[in-house]
């Protein structure tokens, strides 16, 4: 079982923070919070098998992000 740690998902453009809290890992904390992360910060993110289909993510910054298999 992976142990939770701090994760905080800042707005690219604001840098106001859309999300924090104790997640095992990212995949962890979007998907628990996918209703809105229009112009999260998620590059590099490794997204592989999250379900993100009702996530808003206009203006999310992906770059690099693994996104394979998402739903």
């Amino acid at each position: 079982m992976n142990e939770k740690k701090l994760i905080e998902i800042q707005n690219r453009f604001t840098g106001k923070i859309i999300v924090s809290g104790k997640y095992a890992d990212l995949k962890e904390a979007v998907e628990q919070n996918s209703a809105d992360l229009r112009g999260a910060v998620l590059g590099g993110a490794d997204l592989r098998g999250a379900v993100l289909g009702d996530a808003y993510l206009g203006g999310a910054d992906l770059r690099g992000a693994v996104l394979r298999h998402v739903k």
